[in-house]
């Protein structure tokens, strides 16, 4: 009888020692899931019975950890809230274009404005990300560029979304989806031609990835059927 749970904590110290301060423990077939939800995890197959006491030992659920990783009080440091960014960087920063021409496809297939407000979007830091993303695309979803938290009622975006290469991101759009035509397309504030491709398609990503996160599933149809159109090839 352990009561505050002093094996289990030791037990976690000794897992993550021999395994390494990445490793996960799950269940069989579990694996896939932690290298979606948790990027830079490395999933460590464990029988039923040690992976319950590894989760009082600090080793919770992939739901908890996921969601610690991206609203813990330990990510705040992290955090640039939208508006924030405007007033840092400007009103013609690429960021902020960004950001706004996402805000405009989704408001025009009826994402209520409130639901994506300045103060609704919010910029996680996560470099971690940033360092493990290469190492295979199958750790990379589009809950790894964004991701609703409910009790805030905000949309966590990771930063990635500007330093990945488009080709990247675009694997993570599902297969018969992708950008439409955006030549009369004109974004909010002044690029340069050779830019103007790379602002409008990580906009138009950011907002398919918010779609996909909004908890009205309607948005993310209308959102492909105005916005979207088959990939080639």
């Amino acid at each position: 009888y352990d009561p505050v749970g002093i094996a289990a904590r030791a037990l976690a110290i000794h897992f993550s020692k021999m395994y390494g301060k990445d490793a996960y423990p799950c269940e069989e077939g579990a694996a896939h899931e932690v290298e979606k939800r948790l990027v830079g995890k490395k999933p460590i197959v464990v029988s039923h019975r040690l992976l319950q006491v590894l989760s009082r030992g600090g080793y919770f659920d992939v739901g908890k950890m996921e969601a610690y990783e991206w609203f813990s009080p330990d990510a705040s440091g992290r955090r640039t809230e939208y508006g924030d960014i405007v007033v840092r960087e400007g009103k013609g920063s690429t960021k902020n274009i960004v950001f706004e021409e996402a805000i405009r496809m989704l408001l025009s297939v009826g994402c209520p404005a409130e639901d994506v407000a300045m103060e609704k979007i919010v910029l996680l830091n996560k470099e971690k990300d940033e360092q493990n993303y290469s190492l295979s695309m199958e750790t990379l979803s589009h809950r790894s560029i964004c991701k609703y938290n409910e009790t805030e009622g905000k949309f966590y975006v990771n930063d990635l979304l500007f330093s990945l290469p488009l080709s990247t991101m675009d694997e993570l759009i599902p297969s018969g989806v992708g950008q439409g035509d955006t030549q009369g397309d004109k974004a909010s504030a002044p690029v340069s031609n050779n830019h103007r491709e790379d602002v409008m398609t990580r906009a138009f990503l950011l907002g398919f990835f918010i779609a996909q996160e909004h908890k009205d599933g309607s948005i993310l149809l209308r959102f492909i059927l105005k916005h979207g159109v088959a990939k080639k090839g």
